[in-house]
């Protein structure tokens, strides 16, 4: 999540190595030769003001983890009645599409050019899993990292 933002921020992730021998050398080298992921060419408008409706079916971030990695990469978090994309839930109102949490990755990444649509027949990801937790004690087993 860390390396999503800071690749939304414009901030180049460099190895471990690059630590290694700016240490042996004692000053901070260069650092292209060292680049482990390219920072976005356009930092904070990778989402360019596309409005977000997060639902409840999230599979692999919290509604504030991928709330606040929207925000940065320059999208809109908003109510379902504004929104254009909705992500984590089935329902979704006329003239939006739905999209994942991997096609947002992917925007940010650089990986695609628009977000990849989930076809209308295909449910989010994680709503078997929050339909479960509904069921139940409202524990998770599942880990956040």
């Amino acid at each position: 999540l860390k390396v999503l933002h800071a690749i939304s921020r414009g901030i180049k992730i460099v190895t471990a190595e690059w630590v290694l021998r700016s240490f042996e050398a004692r000053r901070w080298l260069p650092t292209e030769p060292y680049i482990a992921l390219q920072p976005s060419p356009v930092p904070g408008r990778q989402l360019d003001g596309a409005r977000f409706f997060l639902g409840p079916s999230l599979a692999k971030f919290s509604e504030k983890q991928l709330r606040d990695l929207v925000h940065v990469a320059g999208g809109v978090p908003t109510a379902q009645a504004r929104a254009q994309y909705v992500v984590g839930t089935n329902r979704k109102l006329e003239g939006q599409e739905r999209v994942t949490e991997e096609a947002i990755i992917s925007q940010i990444l650089g990986e695609t050019d628009e977000l990849e649509r989930v076809p209308p027949s295909q449910p989010p990801p994680g709503a078997a899993a929050a339909e479960t937790q509904e069921e139940g004690d409202g524990e998770s087993d599942s880990e956040e990292f």
